[in-house]
């Protein structure tokens, strides 16, 4: 407790001084009347009787003006715990409603009977009423009965003891509908349920972003199907393409052949051979760009066929020959005797794959050799590593 302040003090002494002042003058009157009762006769005499009556009389007012005293002071003390106690609990009110009416959102209480019981600042502004408005008002008055219709099952589920969230459209004053995230929490005391708080958050700038992010998923998502369909359209015209030049390329080859067995001169044998070779190129890139068409549409598989490595190695000498005959290299083929002539595989990819090696190396070679390697790793019946 608190010291006692001068000013309290002071008032306590003087309502000892009026109480003793109020003890003397209580024993001046039973003196008094003492000797108008046995009557006067100019000389009292005091027996041992007298005495005692009149002590015990003093006694008796002494007590009793004590005992109001101390009853005096403790009614101030407790005048002062309630006033302090009052202060305290108005001092917690308006800091609680201070806190209530800052924080971004709406807060309410509900009773059982779903009435308000509490409503902050942003609650009351966002339905435009007054604090002694909202105080007992039902929710069904407060939302409208079609939306009060749609919350009830959280309502009744809350009011047995469930916390809910949901989210929900509400209209403002203004008529302005607003996009909101309601939170229901039980108010439990025991095994009852008194009622519940309302806690509403406004997400309408998030529910608009949303909005505006599933319109652009939506967008992007029809740019991707039509990228993707351009390229089918791509990939499938290449394959048409490449097929197409395939066809004519062939007969060119086949005819070259034929012509080389005509009896032609040294120098018309060896523009045949250029133009073999030159042909040769061009149906390698035919094959390259059947094959990328393939990739993109996922349909590219490697053949399992037999075919002979030596006519790998002489198709791909004489397709290196015709890239460098104007440029001061030499291209060498080291190939292991032991090699296995015959084997399974896709001799289609295996030499695009050594052309696409070698000619890089020719073209990045301005003097000198290229050689091209091939040797034993590991051979056995049924496999060869090469």
């Amino acid at each position: 407790m608190a010291l006692q302040s001068p000013h309290n003090r002071h008032s306590d002494s003087s309502l000892v001084q009026w109480l003793s002042v109020a003890a003397f003058l209580l024993a001046l009157g039973s003196f008094i009347a003492f000797f108008h009762h046995h009557g006067y006769s100019g000389a009292v005499r005091f027996d041992r009787q007298m005495i005692t009556e009149l002590c015990l009389f003093c006694v008796l007012v002494i007590s009793l003006t004590t005992g109001l005293f101390f009853y005096q002071r403790r009614k101030r003390t407790f005048q002062q715990l309630a006033q302090r106690y009052e202060t305290a609990l108005r001092d917690n009110q308006r800091f609680m409603n201070t806190l209530t009416d800052v924080i971004p959102g709406m807060i309410g209480y509900l009773t059982h009977e779903l009435c308000c019981g509490f409503a902050n600042n942003e609650f009351r502004t966002w339905f435009g009423k007054s604090p002694e408005e909202m105080l007992g008002m039902h929710i069904q008055d407060i939302i409208g009965a079609e939306l009060f219709s749609r919350i009830e099952p959280f309502v009744n589920q809350t009011l047995k003891g469930e916390r809910q969230q949901l989210e929900l459209p509400l209209t403002k004053t203004d008529g302005q509908v607003g996009h909101t995230l309601v939170h229901l929490i039980p108010d439990r005391y025991g095994d009852q349920t008194l009622g519940f708080y309302l806690l509403i958050s406004d997400v309408t700038e998030l529910k608009q972003t949303q909005f505006q992010l599933e319109k652009l998923n939506e967008v992007l998502q029809q740019r991707t199907e039509e990228a993707e369909t351009a390229n089918t359209a791509k990939s499938r015209f290449l394959a048409n393409m490449s097929h197409e030049i395939r066809t004519p390329m062939n007969a060119v080859q086949g005819l070259l052949h034929l012509l080389q067995r005509s009896g032609l001169s040294s120098q018309q044998l060896d523009y045949v051979k250029k133009i073999q070779s030159a042909s040769q190129s061009l149906l390698a890139i035919l094959n390259d760009i059947l094959d990328f068409s393939k990739v993109e549409s996922g349909k590219l598989e490697l053949e399992q066929t037999p075919f002979c490595l030596d006519d790998v190695m002489y198709n791909l000498s004489t397709i290196l020959t015709s890239a460098v005959m104007n440029k001061d290299v030499e291209v060498l083929f080291s190939i292991d005797a032991d090699l296995p002539r015959a084997v399974r595989g896709d001799a289609l990819r295996l030499q695009q794959v050594l052309l696409n090696l070698a000619g890089n190396a020719v073209k990045f070679t301005s003097q000198g050799t290229v050689t091209v390697g091939a040797r034993v790793i590991n051979l056995s019946p049924e496999r060869a590593e090469i």
